[in-house]
């Protein structure tokens, strides 16, 4: 196990090293090469770099998840209302689940818009 990072040490991911080992050229990647493989998918190598997204997404849907969770017998003192009772906290929640509800459509429309001109044969805008 070689990912101690938030988020991440759940994504399988590893790394190795290895010395005094011959790589013939023609085994090399040149990304400035044009695809081996036709498609939208395979055109625009940047594009996994998408799926990273989902990390930080998916690390607040666990908080919020866990903060409802909690709110729910949690008691604040010395009023011994629950958490999810207070209006403060239900504020703040409400604020951070459209925040993440925007960056998460912010994503998926990005990403369609991406895919669609791909799938044009148009390259990207910066």
């Amino acid at each position: 196990d070689t990912w101690h990072t938030t988020g991440m040490r759940g994504t399988g991911s590893h790394d190795f090293t290895v010395d005094d080992v011959f790589v013939p050229f023609e085994e090399s990647p040149n990304m400035a090469d044009p695809p081996q493989c036709p498609g939208p998918l395979y055109v625009f190598p940047p594009l996994f770099l998408v799926s990273h997204a989902g990390v930080p997404l998916g690390i607040a849907r666990s908080a919020l998840d866990f903060v409802e969770g909690l709110s729910a017998h949690k008691e604040l003192m010395p009023s011994r209302r629950l958490l999810r009772e207070d209006t403060q906290v239900q504020e703040t929640v409400a604020w951070a689940e459209a925040t993440l509800e925007a960056a998460r459509s912010y994503v998926y429309r990005t990403l369609e818009e991406l895919w669609e001109t791909l799938c044009r044969g148009d390259r990207p805008s910066p």
